[in-house]
């Protein structure tokens, strides 16, 4: 699940989840809903993405990151179809496969400068559900 929040000038989104994959696939959701107004169709390419980081906070930076980089530079409207994460001795190692949607300029509401380096992550330990906050600065 995710919301947008309110917020004076840029974009302010919360997901929450439980699933890994869900989680994830909702912070992508939550991009590309963001920025574009379209509805994917049916042609499509894969791309397989590797990302490392020390945190798990810095991870999900980097990978809001990549959604958002896949809008602007390459034009394309992502979907997340795989996603693993493993432990490797003082790093995390996420590897996903994304769908890739062309878009076309008409498509964007708006342009996405950056991520805010403040990405606010939490877990429930009872629940395990998972909560993160960013911002997109438009």
């Amino acid at each position: 699940m995710f919301e947008y929040l309110e917020h004076s000038s840029d974009i302010k989104i919360r997901v929450k989840e439980r699933n890994e994959f869900n989680f994830f696939s909702d912070i992508v959701k939550s991009v590309n809903s963001a920025i574009f107004d379209f509805k994917p169709n049916k042609s499509i390419k894969y791309k397989k993405f590797i990302i490392e980081s020390k945190t798990y906070d810095q991870l999900i930076r980097d990978f809001v990151d990549e959604v958002v980089y896949f809008a602007n530079q390459n034009h394309v409207h992502t979907e997340l179809t795989d996603l693993g994460i493993e432990q490797k001795k003082d790093k995390l190692v996420l590897i996903c496969t994304f769908g890739l949607y062309p878009v076309k300029k008409e498509n964007y509401k708006v342009e996405v400068k950056a991520v805010s380096f403040n990405v606010l992550y939490k877990e429930n330990e009872k629940t395990k559900e998972k909560t993160c906050e960013f911002l997109l600065d438009t």
